[in-house]
């Protein structure tokens, strides 16, 4: 197995009579308005599309996707994605909608390691700039 496309989008869909996915807002370099020092939780849609190579039969396998935030630090919980293939599939969509906290300016990595093999793995970066901006107060 292998992977074929690693993608962190706004929004997806799939459409219910053809399966067809549909993928808007490609993440890669955002800036967000924010109070300084205040996190915000970032909502995204992590997508990983993989294929056979010279695999025969049913394919049962785990793909663990991780965030490391700008200081190198983890981010968020590790969440595990269930890859299975009959043996008549060539192809497999996984699809995940999830958030992270955001606090920090910098490049958050988003890895996607196969728990069988450490070397099916893909690694996406998102630039994020915060933009900090004045909360008023009531007085």
């Amino acid at each position: 197995m292998q992977i074929e496309h690693f993608i962190l989008a706004n929004n997806s869909s799939i459409d219910i009579n053809t399966n067809t996915l549909s993928v808007f807002g490609i993440l890669d370099d955002m800036q967000i308005q924010a109070p300084a020092g205040m996190p915000l939780n970032l909502t995204f849609h992590a997508i990983l599309i993989v294929k056979r190579e010279t695999e025969n039969g049913p394919i049962n396998s785990s793909f663990v996707m991780s965030v490391i935030g700008p200081n190198g630090m983890n981010i968020g919980q590790e969440i595990k994605m269930p890859a299975v293939m009959q043996a008549v599939h060539r192809r497999s969509r996984l699809r995940v909608i999830t958030e992270i906290p955001v606090v920090l300016s910098g490049v958050y990595r988003v890895r996607m390691v196969n728990q069988d093999h450490e070397k099916i793995s893909s690694e996406v970066s998102l630039n994020i700039q915060i933009m900090p901006v004045v909360v008023p107060t009531l007085q």
